[in-house]
């Protein structure tokens, strides 16, 4: 157990991400520590890797730590001045959970103003062709 500590931790962030995108999307309403305990210890018993009693307290340990930092990024985003005044250009459109979403995947930055920028520009050319986009749109699986 003690060679995956480190792919552990990756793992239980990586869990974590994925809920609170669900939640920004609207599928989940809070996040779920048993849903990545049980999904962790399934995937380490596939991968044949021994699970120990100690398991559960240090996924609770990361899950904590993960879940508490990634609650601070997503409120500092709603406080964040170049956020809301892209918010404000856009009053129609959920400006705040669209930068929460690239936050989350670690695609951009709110410290840097060129990464507004860019979710600015891509917003400009998103609407300008007025074109209407399903609300259930999937992406196929290649």
């Amino acid at each position: 157990m003690s060679k995956n500590i480190f792919s552990l931790e990756t793992r239980v962030k990586n869990a974590l991400v994925k809920q609170n995108i669900e939640k920004l999307l609207g599928k989940r309403k809070q996040n779920s520590f048993e849903k990545v305990y049980s999904t962790i210890k399934v995937g380490l018993e596939k991968s044949n890797v021994a699970v120990d009693d100690k398991l559960g307290f240090t996924i609770n340990y990361y899950y904590n730590k993960h879940k508490q930092a990634l609650l601070m990024k997503l409120i500092r985003s709603k406080k964040n001045p170049y956020v809301l005044k892209l918010e404000e250009s856009y009053p129609n459109l959920e400006v705040i959970k669209a930068v929460q979403y690239l936050l989350l995947k670690e695609m951009i930055s709110t410290k840097k103003k060129s990464d507004i920028e860019i979710i600015d520009n891509f917003i400009k050319i998103l609407t300008k062709n007025k074109t209407i986009i399903p609300n259930d749109f999937e992406v196929d699986e290649l």
